[in-house]
């Protein structure tokens, strides 16, 4: 996974975009497992293993903007 981070506000969005559109594919990769008759503990341990790392990697040390931060939470 590359990053494109960088300070600049703008620069930041697109990698926040970018990072959206990871995790959302990464979800798209687990559908059958998430629309399937399985426990919910085991899809919550494959989205916390699989698409959260995806979408996440890295961020916890960015400074975000309270815009950001709601773009991310809402994904």
């Amino acid at each position: 996974m590359g990053q494109r981070y960088c300070t600049r506000e703008k620069k930041q969005d697109k990698e926040i975009q970018r990072r959206i559109e990871v995790g959302w594919t990464a979800f798209a990769k687990h559908r059958d497992i998430f629309k399937g008759n399985i426990k919910t503990c085991l899809k919550r341990q494959v989205y916390n293993s699989r698409v959260l790392p995806a979408m996440a990697y890295g961020a916890e040390t960015w400074t975000l903007a309270s815009q950001a931060k709601t773009k991310l939470a809402a994904a």
